[in-house]
């Protein structure tokens, strides 16, 4: 266990855990993930990367519009924000 309570990696990582799986969709796309995860990418960059109206139009107006109430001030500022 870590300092910041993080447990140490289990033996052979994700990689591993893949190949143990049934061949299929599911296979391909956690291979996928797991690749672009370990190039170093992370979900918010994959959203940012989606481009301004995917990304932020979508998403993330929908996630301030949705998860906070209406009493409160600058929805959009905030969205824009984000």
């Amino acid at each position: 266990m870590s300092p910041a309570g993080v447990p140490v990696a289990p033996e052979g990582g994700l990689k591993a855990k893949i190949s143990e799986m049934p061949w299929g969709a599911r296979k391909a796309l956690f291979s996928t993930v797991g690749s672009i995860w370990e190039a170093g990418a992370t979900p918010q960059g994959v959203v940012r990367s989606l481009g301004e109206w995917v990304g932020k139009g979508f998403f993330i107006d929908g996630y301030v519009f949705r998860r906070f109430r209406d009493d409160v001030p600058s929805k959009p500022e905030f969205a824009e924000y984000m």
